[in-house]
């Protein structure tokens, strides 16, 4: 072997000089004696040598796609267009969430306040994402006197709008299926179009928004959720859903410009303190036929009942409710 290499000034591959080995090994078991055993050994070695080739090939084309995939994943990433801050929330979707605004957000020249416009989607090297939530804090104690809120979105966040005292209304789009903690709390709105694409009112979700008098409830909600309403001081009405089970604790809490209120049929919990400190109430109509259960729901005695007819008697034995006049509707 060393001969060859020498006058051909050429390495011999791997599996030539192995051959060539195993032809001059002095253990004749392992020496290649015959043409025909020489030829089935470099036969072997050259599948041997395409098979690992491929076998590379692969696993470099794969390693390549992944690095490549990757630098392009944008998911996470943080995005600033204009004045506002998005994060990628999902490649294979293409959507993000809005999470704030520049200290430096264009204000009105008179009044500094900002109004909001928040667009459908954005694009980030050339591919388009969704707007599909507000996301939690984001506008936190913010200066906000309007917003225009995208048709993509899904979910608004905690605090979102959280004390917003001068956002005077909010038009919810269709598809929002989501409220977050305190999401408007304590925010300046005297009007709210709420989507019937929700299923609950999330906690506290509009509690101490001072200025709001009239609120409708959309069909498909099924629950108002811990003091979903509570301190909304000059509340006169409210329009409850017939999907409507659930109203959990506090939700009308020191409500005290409400006069009467009327219970869907379908409502089968009323948390404690659900109306403590409404003073105005006056009228309580409440459709179902048969009591809920109550531990403590109203501070003063001065409200009557409205129930069925056919229920007056089962209402004026149960606990809670019987401390109060009951009348038939």
């Amino acid at each position: 072997m060393e001969y060859i290499e020498e006058k051909t000034g050429k390495r011999l591959p791997f599996s030539y000089r192995h051959v060539m080995k195993r032809c001059l090994e002095n253990d004749k078991a392992k020496r290649y004696e015959s043409a025909e055993r020489v030829l089935r050994a470099l036969k072997r070695y050259e599948q041997f040598m395409w098979v690992k080739f491929c076998c590379v090939g692969i696993l470099i084309a794969a390693t390549l796609g992944w690095c490549i995939g990757n630098g392009n994943d944008m998911t996470g990433k943080t995005i600033t267009m204009g004045d506002l801050y998005y994060t990628i929330t999902s490649e294979d979707s293409a959507t993000c969430t809005l999470t704030g605004r520049s200290p430096d957000m264009e204000r009105d020249k008179d009044t500094g306040y900002a109004n909001l416009y928040i667009q459908d989607s954005i694009e980030v090297n050339g591919k388009m994402y969704r707007v599909t939530e507000i996301g939690d804090n984001a506008f936190f104690e913010d200066s906000l006197s309007s917003v225009d809120l995208p048709a993509t979105l899904k979910k608004i966040g905690e605090k979102a709008f959280y004390c917003n005292s001068l956002l005077a209304s909010v038009n919810i789009p269709e598809g929002v299926t989501e409220l977050g903690f305190k999401c408007f709390y304590g925010a300046g709105i005297s009007s709210v179009k709420l989507p019937r694409s929700l299923r609950s009112i999330g906690g506290a979700s509009f509690a101490a928004c001072r200025n709001l008098k009239r609120v409708v409830v959309p069909e498909g909600v099924e629950e108002l959720q811990l003091d979903a309403f509570a301190e909304c001081e000059e509340l006169e009405s409210i329009k409850l859903p017939s999907t409507l089970k659930v109203i959990r604790r506090g939700v009308f809490w020191k409500c005290y410009s409400l006069k009467e209120i009327t219970i869907p049929a379908g409502v089968s919990t009323i948390g404690e303190y659900a109306f403590y400190y409404c003073d105005s109430l006056k009228h309580f109509y409440n459709h179902s036929p048969e009591p809920q259960s109550l531990s403590v729901i109203f501070k003063r005695q001065g409200v009557t009942i409205h129930v069925p007819t056919a229920s007056v008697d089962k209402y004026r034995e149960a606990e809670h409710w019987g401390d109060f006049p009951i009348v038939g509707m």
